[in-house]
């Protein structure tokens, strides 16, 4: 299930960011919006800001969530 707002946020952050900064791909499809600052650590006004995320492939997305990058 997704979170509420997650639609919004997820299409904040790629229009923002037109592509995976690491990868290049810009296929929407392929693309997951990350927090930077973790939902669980965010106010409600930052988890559905589009400023707050990035988006990336999901390799590059795990990575970051797990900490390597």
């Amino acid at each position: 299930l997704a979170r509420r707002g997650q639609g919004r946020f997820r299409a904040d952050v790629i229009n923002r960011n037109k592509c995976c900064p690491f990868t290049g791909v810009t296929d929407s499809r392929l693309l997951i919006a990350s927090h930077i600052k973790p939902w669980r650590e965010s106010s409600n006004r930052q988890r559905l800001d589009g400023n707050n995320g990035f988006a990336f492939t999901p390799t590059y997305d795990r990575l970051f969530d797990q900490g390597y990058i």
